[in-house]
């Protein structure tokens, strides 16, 4: 036949190595949401915001006693941070303990305001990411 020609088993290989190559060295991106769970129901954030007592009302009882605003939550490259703003009325916890800086917030923690003249904590919220 005109043109037919053996395969070559070396250029095989090499087509089959190309197309089992990974295409890019990106890493895996990460799922841009968190969703916040309290006593009174729960509220999904894709985007970095600002979180006070009338957006906390929605999930927590006992958002009362949160400031307006009491913390930032942000988005990066890393995953979610809660920045906690300063000179709130009480402080704002992770996982029981205060926190005055940015902290990172994986799947399972828990966030809380406490107050600042006593060991009393309210309005505790379960962090929950996904990949």
């Amino acid at each position: 036949k005109l043109g037919a020609t053996a395969p070559d088993p070396k250029r095989s290989d090499l087509l089959a190595s190309c197309a089992t190559a990974p295409t890019s060295a990106r890493p895996a991106s990460k799922k841009l949401s968190i969703t916040l769970r309290g006593d009174a129901g729960q509220q999904t954030i894709s985007s970095t915001m600002e979180v006070g007592r009338s957006w906390l009302q929605q999930v927590a009882l006992e958002a009362k006693h949160a400031h307006d605003p009491q913390f930032r939550l942000e988005s990066g490259a890393d995953g979610w941070q809660i920045i906690p703003h300063p000179n709130t009325a009480n402080k704002t916890l992770l996982n029981g303990k205060e926190i005055t800086a940015s902290a990172s917030l994986k799947h399972g923690d828990i966030i809380a305001v406490g107050s600042r003249r006593s060991d009393k904590t309210a309005m505790r919220l379960n962090v929950e990411t996904g990949t």
